[in-house]
């Protein structure tokens, strides 16, 4: 499937795709995530939503590494 109009094919597609999941999936891990508080969740949506690719990005391997010291601690 190519857009020849936007000239878009198939790859970009795909890609922008793929990060529109992980986007809303980022998005709904913050909002859902009981460990953060209000300034935190806030503050996280604002970066997740300036910076979409990266801040999505961010946010999960710092999410990950938050959870895996909380289990270290128990």
């Amino acid at each position: 499937m190519v857009l020849n109009y936007l000239n878009i094919g198939t790859p970009e597609i795909i890609f922008v795709v793929l990060f529109t999941i992980v986007g809303f999936y980022t998005i709904y891990q913050c909002i859902n995530n009981p460990q953060l508080t209000s300034t935190q969740r806030i503050t996280w949506l604002t970066v997740i939503l300036i910076i979409p690719v990266f801040g999505c990005l961010i946010y999960l391997f710092a999410n990950k590494k938050i959870r895996h010291q909380n289990k270290l601690r128990k």
